[in-house]
């Protein structure tokens, strides 16, 4: 059944393919079947390492590096025959509620309420005083 099931996906992108103008298209080879492949495929494996922690991930228990730094040396020892040095990690910015903008939405929120208070003090006037707390400091 799986091959039979591979056959008709192969017509149906063959077809795809033939429709889109790709004259030349053929089969990816499969794993243990082609060295070359197998090579190619590490290399990329080992390239990608730098990025993983960038990837954006919902779960904020999964933002941690989803590759263990200890073992990235044993995969570029095993994989990486020519010792390539990696790429630096590139450090892209997250959207959403993460630590870092939860830390720089309290300093903020932070310096708003110290700046009221401050005028407050300074102007006799506002919330507090229409409110009665703050005439009690004059």
């Amino acid at each position: 059944e799986h091959i039979e099931t591979l056959e008709e996906i192969d017509v149906e992108y063959k077809e795809l393919a033939l429709e889109s103008g790709i004259e030349n298209w053929g089969r990816v080879p499969a794993l243990g079947c082609e060295p070359m492949f197998i090579s190619d495929l590490a290399d990329a494996v080992i390239e990608s390492l730098p990025y993983v922690g960038a990837m954006a991930v919902s779960n904020l228990e999964a933002r941690q590096s989803l590759v263990p730094l200890g073992s990235v040396e044993e995969l570029l020892a095993t994989y990486d025959s020519q010792r390539r040095e990696l790429p630096p990690p590139v450090t892209v910015w997250e959207w959403g509620w993460t630590k870092s903008a939860e830390t720089w939405n309290g300093r903020a929120a932070m310096l708003a309420v110290l700046m009221l208070l401050l005028l407050e003090v300074t102007t006799g006037e506002g919330f507090l005083h229409q409110w009665g707390i703050l005439p009690l400091f004059r």
